[in-house]
């Protein structure tokens, strides 16, 4: 079993749409952070972004968005609104965290299992936005 996830279209394609191990569940809900960062893009605010769950007492794992520091702080309303518009309400960050180090593979991949690890340590001090 490799851990990841597909669907097979009409056709008989194969389509991949990710890892099991991504998959955040919250609330008893699962959620897909491709389906959210696509959401993220598509607004317009940042073209580095990357969802993980992090661990809460009352939901499980939270929804969050992570970006590369040094751009300007994104309208958080402006994504709200954008994120409102397309997803349910169990799949919208719950909070925003720009991280100072993106990590990546020597190949030039999102290395995710340590930028969840950072997410976690920065969310100490991240108040969670209204969305």
């Amino acid at each position: 079993m490799t851990g990841d996830l597909g669907r097979l279209d009409e056709l008989g394609g194969l389509h991949w749409l990710g890892r099991r191990d991504a998959t955040i569940i919250t609330g008893g809900e699962k959620v897909d952070p491709g389906e959210v960062e696509a959401v993220l893009r598509a607004a317009g605010t940042w073209a580095d972004v990357a969802v993980v769950g992090l661990p809460d007492a009352e939901w499980g794992e939270v929804v969050v968005a992570c970006h590369p520091a040094g751009a300007a702080a994104p309208d958080l309303a402006v994504v709200a609104a954008a994120v409102a518009a397309r997803l349910a309400p169990h799949k919208r960050p719950k909070r925003y965290l720009a991280l100072a180090r993106w990590p990546r593979s020597p190949q030039g991949k999102l290395n995710r299992a340590e930028l969840r690890a950072l997410a976690q340590e920065a969310a100490g001090g991240v108040r969670p936005d209204a969305v």
